[in-house]
């Protein structure tokens, strides 16, 4: 069975508009414990550069080329940086304000798992917007942190499909 496993760090802690303070992060260091795990007996031997890519900073075009190039039996796809929500739409941050639709994680293989590890900060900005407007109902502020719940519950139950 032929396998391919990516780590994929979004951005170092670079300021971008849709994220208010990114700089208290350790995706680095998430990145390389992953690696030392990925290259280790129990995670699994991966080699380094045979059947092991990094994309470090990279922008959304050489992640979604690598990605897309990948056909093997079995792919593992980690990605560690920051994530967020425009719409109904769900992305990982880039370097440079670039993103990527989490849908756009896959790759030609027959099988395929995605970790992500990341916040999804938008929810925290649309709360923090809405805190000073539902800080004095108390009724109305459980409400909105059920409703950010609940969304959070659908996107575990239609990963787990």
């Amino acid at each position: 069975m032929s396998r391919k496993a990516f780590i994929i760090v979004g951005f170092a802690p670079y300021k971008v508009s849709w994220l208010d303070n990114p700089t208290n992060v350790h995706i680095d260091i998430d990145s390389k414990y992953m690696k030392k795990y990925l290259e280790s007996d129990l995670g699994g031997s991966w080699i380094h550069k045979v059947d092991l890519e990094i994309l470090i900073d990279q922008p959304k075009s050489e992640i979604t080329k690598s990605l897309s190039a990948a056909s093997e039996d079995y792919t593992l796809i980690y990605f560690t940086g920051h994530g967020g929500l425009i719409g109904q739409k769900e992305f990982i941050g880039l370097k440079n304000e670039d993103r990527l639709e989490m849908l756009e994680l896959k790759t030609n293989s027959l099988k395929q798992v995605i970790i992500i590890e990341a916040c999804r900060c938008a929810m925290n900005q649309i709360y923090k917007k809405l805190l000073p407007v539902i800080s004095n109902s108390p009724n109305l502020k459980n409400q909105v942190r059920k409703m950010c719940l609940m969304n959070m519950s659908k996107i575990v139950a239609s990963a787990k499909r």
